[in-house]
């Protein structure tokens, strides 16, 4: 189901699946960034979230500010639940982005318990987290009816 989102997130949430997806949707400025990644936080500790997929598109690049506030207070509260798998789409546009996840997962190698894959495409990241085409194809149409 698309959950209600917020100003600049779109959210996509599978139960049965245990399944999180969200996307960056807010534009260029990051004066919600916090507020939206609490939300997920959130999310991720209520449903008892196992899978995620971070679609980096429309996501501006994160500043140090931001890098450091995930970091330091978002990774470890997300790194403590029960997430064992991730997927993070990377748009080609998007390389200083994904320097920007793989430092804070070098940086909190320590605490992190999921496996990390990175995608050109929403639909080969479902299909690695759904291992299932049926799945993957309903999540895949859920999201674009609701666009």
């Amino acid at each position: 189901m698309i959950l209600a989102q917020i100003d600049c997130l779109r959210v996509q949430y599978d139960e049965s699946l245990c399944l999180l997806r969200y996307q960056w949707c807010g534009g260029s400025p990051l004066h919600s960034f916090a507020q939206a990644m609490n939300y997920l936080a959130e999310l991720v500790q209520t449903h008892q979230i196992k899978r995620v997929l971070v679609d980096m598109n429309g996501l501006p690049d994160l500043s140090m500010k931001e890098q450091i506030w995930v970091g330091v207070s978002w990774f470890p509260r997300i790194a403590a639940h029960s997430v064992q798998q991730v997927a993070v789409v990377v748009p080609a546009a998007a390389t200083y982005n994904q320097m920007v996840v793989e430092s804070l997962l070098g940086l909190g190698h320590h605490i992190t318990r999921f496996d990390v894959q990175f995608f050109a495409d929403p639909s080969s990241a479902l299909d690695w987290l759904t291992n299932s085409p049926i799945h993957m194809l309903a999540l895949m149409a859920e999201w674009q009816s609701a666009s």
